[in-house]
């Protein structure tokens, strides 16, 4: 009897044993040969740009029921990347193939404010097998024609709790983390250059301009310009004949928003009218420094006091050029729009203000020398003016003769 307890005794350990070494499935989850850094196009659907894997443990069966991912970058969801789409990547072979590959779930719009799209209802099965099983899952997005060039995208697996099971496994984010590349909007940027020219309300004939900076940004690769269209703006006449007579465009090489001597011509001279493109020449924006244009006008030897002139880049893909590595079409995104010029005609006009820094009201001292007691402004308008007299007039209660001399200094 004493042995048969023994025997039985044993049998039950071994039992318990066993029990133990058959845990419930767990699931790690892990990058899995996800594109690397790439271009990502504008308007585009069905970009794969997550690849991942859940590996389900090797002891017992287990179903994943929702998988939620999550965006970042500089790229405004949903403004320029609006749909995610998930896949099961059924052979296993490392390429999205859209007509193949089994879509889980229904596309996912990311809502306005929010970053995460979530993939519910889901029934992937993981069956208990020894090695374990490993399933792989595509997501895909589509870009909108709102994307901005020079933003970037990315997707990933946020956090353990962002995959759901049906027996609320364990879940792991092992390494690789399920996180993809960042994924840029290749393009050309224009802006406004900071320094592009000021308006001016006091513009004569035949006189050269500085018209308009234009700032521009390569962003993925370097770009080849090889054209601009500048439309005119303003009441001015243009051509020969007209208040304005012609532009030209430069390579603003110290970026002070103006011509220099020696400064690169881009094409060759325009005769003004109301759009002007000018192209047959190729200057290189490198995505590691901005670049700036500047546009010249010419006014003619006659023109009509108070019309107005202006210029600018209009539209998107008014700026346009060429990949220096792809040698994709690269139109230019963004506009850029110079001050307004107005035309002057007649005599100099000087305009004489009390200066900001007159003395105000208060006491003088009895014979004391070099009182200051009044600050005049003197502002030029059209052309230069020389000032050749100047007449100060007493007023007040003193008498002229209270007063000795009176000086007059430039301040």
């Amino acid at each position: 009897m004493k042995k048969l307890l023994t025997i039985l005794g044993a049998l039950a350990l071994l039992g318990a044993g066993e029990a133990r070494a058959d845990p419930e499935t767990s699931f790690t989850v892990v990058a899995a040969s996800t594109p690397e850094d790439a271009e990502i196009d504008r308007n585009t659907s069905n970009i794969a740009v997550l690849r991942f894997s859940i590996q389900a443990s090797k002891n017992k069966d287990g179903t994943v029921t929702s998988i939620r991912l999550t965006s970042g970058g500089t790229a405004v969801v949903p403004t320029e990347i609006d749909q995610v789409k998930l896949y099961r990547d059924t052979d296993a072979d490392g390429v999205f193939d859209y007509d193949t590959d089994e879509p889980l779930g229904t596309a996912q719009v990311f809502a306005s404010g929010g970053n995460t799209v979530n993939f519910t209802g889901l029934s992937v099965y993981f069956a208990g097998a020894n090695p374990a099983t490993t399933i792989f899952f595509w997501a895909v997005v589509r870009s909108t024609e709102n994307a901005v060039v020079g933003h970037y995208f990315n997707l990933r697996v946020a956090a353990a709790s962002d995959i759901s099971t049906s027996e609320n496994n364990t879940v792991t984010l092992g390494t690789p983390p399920p996180t993809s590349a960042d994924f840029t909007f290749y393009g050309l940027k224009v802006a406004l250059g900071a320094n592009t020219p000021p308006g001016d309300s006091a513009w004569t004939s035949a006189l050269y301009k500085d018209m308009l900076q234009i700032q521009l940004n390569a962003y993925g690769e370097n770009v080849n310009v090889t054209s601009v269209t500048l439309t005119a703006g303003g009441t001015a006449t243009l051509g020969p004949s007209g208040d304005v007579k012609e532009f030209n465009l430069y390579l603003d090489a110290n970026g002070n928003g103006r011509y220099d001597s020696g400064e690169t011509k881009l094409g060759t001279t325009q005769t003004a009218a109301s759009t002007v493109t000018f192209s047959g020449f190729s200057q290189s924006v490198t995505t590691s420094a901005a670049v700036n244009l500047i546009a010249t006008s010419v006014s003619n030897t006659t023109v009509t006091a108070g019309r107005t002139f202006s210029l600018g880049v209009a539209a998107n893909g008014d700026v346009s050029g060429t990949g220096a590595s792809t040698s994709k079409s690269r139109p230019g995104q963004g506009t850029a729009q110079g001050n307004t010029m107005t035309f002057s005609q007649g005599n100099p006009v000087l305009n004489i203000s009390l200066g900001q820094n007159s003395r105000p009201t208060s006491a003088l001292r009895w014979n004391v020398t070099n009182q200051p007691v009044l600050q005049v402004k003197f502002d030029a308008f059209i052309d230069g003016v020389r000032i050749t007299s100047i007449k100060l007039t007493h007023g007040g209660t003193t008498a002229p003769s209270d007063f000795g001399t009176v000086s007059l200094y430039v301040d």
